[in-house]
């Protein structure tokens, strides 16, 4: 099977090292010309083309993995390039929160179609990441087969997305970007703080951090909330204490004050928090917000 793909950021990128590594890399297109020179660097000149109007060689697969604002506009060039034989290709699209019905105007040059979402942040384009990964996949039954059967040859975990999900696929997404985009800033929170603080953040980080993702990974199986410290305990009085110590960073001080207004919710939500100290939480976090 020959892939092609569309799209050369850092998933676009990372697909394109593992389809060239397993010699199936028929054609990248790569439009600016600072991704053309990184990528020709991976997949060599011969293999990659300017604009989609050039692609004049057919291949099993297409993956589109441009932005989502440029998704749309590249399905319409991909269809309006007569070079490509559209019923014999197989076309997919990225996107965590774009269903299929933008695919159209290839349906109706006689496409299959289905969207592919790899669940996974793609941050260092790192081929690593692709392995037994799932991916949620929607797709007309007729279609689901071959999407089911790329994504195995990717090392992927093809899970067909159902009715339910896809009638708010934005939130399926949204639980990718709190898994991964959410908890990045979290983190970098709890580094900058360290930084402020004087310690290494290298060196008293990475354990707690460890521990934190572990108790969490344990706890999606049941109900239980593996929070600790002072939001967990209802002290006030330190979550006020640590507002006013970051006074001189008020970036740090609005990001932590945020972020403890979202554990709070969170907390009080699944039931650590009584309602008095959860509304007593609020007065403090809102009147210093």
């Amino acid at each position: 099977m020959k892939f092609g793909v569309i799209g050369t950021g850092k998933l676009g990128t990372s697909l394109i090292k593992l389809l060239s590594e397993d010699n199936c890399l028929s054609w990248l297109v790569a439009r600016s010309d600072s991704s053309y020179d990184k990528i020709t660097q991976i997949a060599g000149k011969s293999n990659v083309y300017r604009s989609i109007d050039a692609i004049n060689i057919n291949c099993d697969c297409i993956f589109i993995c441009t932005d989502d604002k440029n998704l749309s506009g590249a399905i319409q060039q991909l269809a309006d390039n007569n070079a490509i034989n559209h019923a014999k290709t197989f076309y997919i699209h990225c996107a965590g929160s774009i269903g299929i019905d933008v695919f159209q105007p290839l349906i109706d040059k006689g496409a299959n179609v289905a969207a592919c979402h790899p669940y996974q942040t793609f941050f260092a384009e790192n081929i690593e990441a692709f392995n037994n990964i799932p991916w949620g996949i929607e797709s007309s039954d007729e279609s689901y087969p071959t999407a089911e059967l790329i994504i195995a040859k990717l090392k992927g975990i093809p899970v067909k997305l159902n009715a339910n999900v896809l009638k708010q696929k934005s939130l399926y997404h949204l639980s990718a970007v709190a898994s991964s985009n959410l908890m990045t800033a979290a983190i970098q929170l709890a580094k900058q703080i360290a930084d402020t603080s004087g310690i290494d953040s290298s060196v008293f980080l990475p354990e707690i951090l460890k521990t934190t993702l572990q108790n969490n990974i344990n706890s999606l199986g049941d109900k239980s909330f593996p929070l600790t410290g002072p939001i967990a305990r209802g002290d006030i009085e330190v979550v006020k204490s640590h507002i006013e110590k970051l006074a001189q960073q008020p970036h740090l001080r609005d990001a932590y004050i945020a972020m403890s207004l979202a554990t709070v919710t969170l907390a009080y939500s699944g039931k650590l928090l009584d309602e008095s100290t959860y509304n007593s939480f609020l007065k403090i976090l809102k009147m210093s917000d």
